[in-house]
């Protein structure tokens, strides 16, 4: 009777399915998947059929800061899609990452405010809408594992890591997400408290955007600039020499 209810009324949902074809996506490369859509006792008409990358950025305000979910991507798989009764329709998908994209899988756990998810939206005609929500985890790329490693192996610890909403604005250029993420590392002592690194790839290099925390110091700000050809104990010279220790 209920079932037989909604359907008269044209309350049934779809059912949305996500599925990744990989674990984990490498940030600047391209995250794959398909999309699965199953269909009720009727035909359903689907007005579009949306996907959209989000992360939660931080908002600093008077009344302190307020999370708020930012999108990073989005890409259209359909327009006007027919779902006969009771069938599946497979939509493969493609979205291109940038290198700028926050990096999920940074090796620590405690207060890692990163986070990303795609959110499926399938805008269904005369109906409620249906969606899917599925955590995207992302890695480093090469130079900047190494990086981390070189930050590690001069003995900085991790703490937290988040992602800001706003831009970094280097000589070098600007961010393009409106948002950035902040890696948050304690100090080693001697008047250092922390050093916070944020990742700003622009072409052939990847640029290092420092924030400087000191004791009885204003913060101070630095660039490093990293090639891919660069070593580990090259990197470990570079910021030796630009947080000076």
């Amino acid at each position: 009777m209920f079932s037989s209810l909604k359907n008269a009324l044209g309350l049934d949902t779809l059912n949305v399915q996500t599925h990744l074809n990989q674990e984990s996506v490498m940030v600047g490369t391209t995250l794959k998947g398909v999309v699965s859509i199953t269909g009720v006792a009727n035909d359903k008409t689907v007005n579009h059929v949306d996907l959209h990358l989000l992360t939660t950025a931080e908002q600093d305000t008077d009344n302190g800061d307020i999370k708020r979910s930012h999108t990073l991507g989005s890409v259209r798989l359909a327009h006007q899609l027919i779902i006969p009764a009771n069938d599946q329709i497979t939509l493969p998908f493609e979205l291109a990452l940038s290198a700028e994209t926050p990096i999920t899988n940074v090796g620590y756990s405690h207060q890692n405010g990163t986070h990303l998810w795609l959110h499926t939206d399938v805008d269904v005609a005369r109906t409620l809408d249906s969606s899917d929500k599925d955590p995207v985890y992302t890695t480093p790329t090469p130079t900047m594992a190494r990086f981390l490693d070189a930050m590690n192996g001069l003995g900085f610890r991790l703490i937290k890591s988040d992602v800001e909403l706003g831009y970094l604005n280097t000589a070098y250029g600007r961010s393009s997400y409106g948002c950035y993420q902040e890696l948050e590392y304690a100090g080693r002592g001697f008047g250092l408290n922390s050093v916070e690194v944020s990742f700003l790839p622009i072409g052939e290099q990847t640029h290092v955007v420092l924030e400087i925390d000191r004791a009885f110091r204003s913060d101070s700000y630095g660039v490093i600039s990293l090639t891919d050809n660069m070593s580990v104990a090259d990197m470990m010279a570079l910021i030796r020499q630009r947080v000076g220790i």
